[in-house]
């Protein structure tokens, strides 16, 4: 009998295929697309194709486990080796190609692999253009740095393109465009080749891989290192002996002369030359990470805040007594030390940095701040886990006397604030979140009161310059009100306690320009910037 063939190929049909290897078809729609492969020859070449590419980039993708076995290719069709034969035809064709693929791609890999590494000896300096005049389409930044300099390169924060980079001081984390981020700090050397690798020529690096990066390679002297989703460690030390530490997930080792080898979480392996020594275990604390750049970051910024002379007081909240309820002034002036009620320490911005929690009712600091000023700066870190209150207090003075200027957080994380017989402000077009850290803060001078979230300016208002602003008897954390007790006698009652920790708080006699508020948020945010 003779075959019944058409030529035509409907939008329909090729869903059905499509669809197919993407494992979505039912059991009538497979019976459909048996009949359309019978009844039409060019569907059946469109097929095969399909099945081949297929196949081919299960293979590519490290399937090759799936590849081997045609059952579990039809089962993840949906199939099983009695469905239709034109089905189990074509995926033994795709088999075929793939195995005959897969052989001449791992003979030819070792090869491409020198060859694209010695074409990229050729590469372009730090930040120059390729010799045709265009910029390369591949390009990674440092978005995390503390004090880095590298050879060659004015700017660090610039997107660098191929070539060879030296750091010669400092820390930083260099993200590619695939999101594969490498944290490094000085002495390193280094040299992009492309999105999926990179050729580490001294020092150390650790990398963090997301599923985006899958496969991304880092070329030593002794093979390749290739991710397998993962987080890992990379040595190359001045004799080019290379280690390699897993802290999470599994590498693959492709080794000068050995077989290929995977190494999994807490796992370590020494190279030299052709040799492998296997190592004790991942040496997790000798790699720095994007936490520590950030931490040391702040440190930075912080010792130059307690240093400044106009600081009228600083707490960063770091190593205090928890017996003690003293709080320490850290600034180099006349000190400011604050007495702590009912709060408990607890972990700040870092793993590394402690802040202060306040839970209960009661919970404050209280502060004596002397003085009138006719210019003032105020800023601190800020986690609130919730708002009990109609209003609460972060930064507050007993009572509200002429002057004296309260900090206060509406329900809806609005900013309440102002000077009595001054100026009142409610600022609700940005406002402070839960669950995040949070920086806020002011700047009074002698016309107008500027306030901040996240370095960036929310509102300025007018103020009257000849009010003095001072503080005397405050708060951070909850409100103090002076009220007679039933025998006749002032007592201060605090209420309006907030919920959620301070970090950082810091006061100075000067106006910061909206400049410096950026740069304080940038220097103590711990998030990546």
């Amino acid at each position: 009998m003779d075959e019944k063939t058409t030529d035509t190929i409907t939008p329909s049909d090729l869903l059905l295929v499509e669809r197919f290897y993407l494992g979505d078809l039912s059991k009538d729609e497979l019976v459909q697309l048996e009949a359309a492969l019978e009844s039409n020859r060019e569907l059946r070449d469109q097929f095969r194709t399909a099945a081949i590419n297929d196949a081919c980039l299960r293979f590519r993708c490290g399937d090759s486990d799936e590849i081997s076995h045609p059952d579990k290719i039809l089962a993840s069709n949906q199939l099983s080796r009695q469905k239709p034969s034109w089905l189990l035809y074509a995926s033994m064709m795709a088999i075929a190609a793939c195995i005959l693929f897969g052989v001449g791609l791992l003979v030819r890999r070792n090869s491409d692999v020198a060859n694209e590494i010695a074409r990229d000896d050729t590469l372009e300096p730090p930040g120059q253009p390729s010799t045709d005049g265009t910029k390369s389409a591949f390009s990674a930044r440092f978005m995390l740095h503390n004090d880095l300099l590298i050879e060659g390169l004015e700017d660090v924060g610039e997107r660098l393109s191929k070539g060879t980079y030296e750091i010669s001081r400092g820390e930083g984390t260099l993200r590619l465009d695939n999101g594969v981020e490498l944290t490094m700090q000085a002495p390193a050397k280094f040299r992009l080749i492309d999105t999926m690798r990179v050729e580490w020529l001294s020092g150390r690096a650790r990398a963090f891989v997301p599923p985006e990066g899958n496969g991304f390679r880092i070329i030593t002297p002794q093979g390749e290192i290739e991710d397998l989703g993962t987080e890992f460690g990379v040595i190359v030390s001045d004799d080019q002996t290379s280690e390699v530490h897993v802290f999470a997930g599994e590498v693959r080792l492709h080794h000068t002369d050995q077989p290929t080898e995977s190494l999994l979480e807490d796992e370590a392996m020494q190279l030299a030359g052709s040799k492998r020594h296997e190592l004790p275990s991942s040496s997790d604390e000798s790699f720095l990470t994007k936490s520590q750049i950030g931490f040391n970051r702040w440190k930075k910024s912080s010792h130059e805040l307690r240093d400044d002379p106009d600081a009228i007081c600083y707490y960063d909240f770091e190593n205090r007594n928890p017996t003690s309820d003293i709080l320490f002034d850290q600034s180099q002036t006349t000190p400011v030390n604050g007495r702590v009620v009912g709060c408990i320490s607890a972990s700040g911005r870092w793993p590394q940095k402690s802040a202060i929690l306040f839970e209960n009712a009661g919970d404050r600091i209280e502060l004596s701040i002397p003085g009138e000023f006719d210019q003032v700066t105020f800023v601190a870190w800020v986690w609130i886990n919730r708002f009990d209150f109609p209003i609460q207090s972060l930064f507050n003075t007993i009572d509200w006397d002429q002057g004296e200027h309260h900090f206060n957080l509406y329900r809806g994380g609005e900013l309440r604030v102002g000077v009595q017989d001054d100026y009142v402000a409610t600022i609700s077009e940005e406002r402070i979140p839960t669950g995040q850290w949070t920086q806020v803060g002011f700047v009074i001078d002698s016309d107008s009161a500027t306030y901040f979230i996240n370095g960036a300016k929310v509102s300025s208002v007018t103020r009257n310059a000849s009010t003095e602003i001072v503080f005397d008897d405050c708060s951070i954390g909850a409100f103090g009100n002076t009220k007679q007790n039933a025998t006749g006698i002032d007592e201060i009652r605090f209420n309006r306690e907030i919920r959620g920790r301070v970090d950082e708080f810091a006061l100075f006699s000067r106006a910061f320009s909206e400049q410096e508020f950026q740069s304080l948020y940038s220097s103590g945010n711990q998030t990546l910037n």
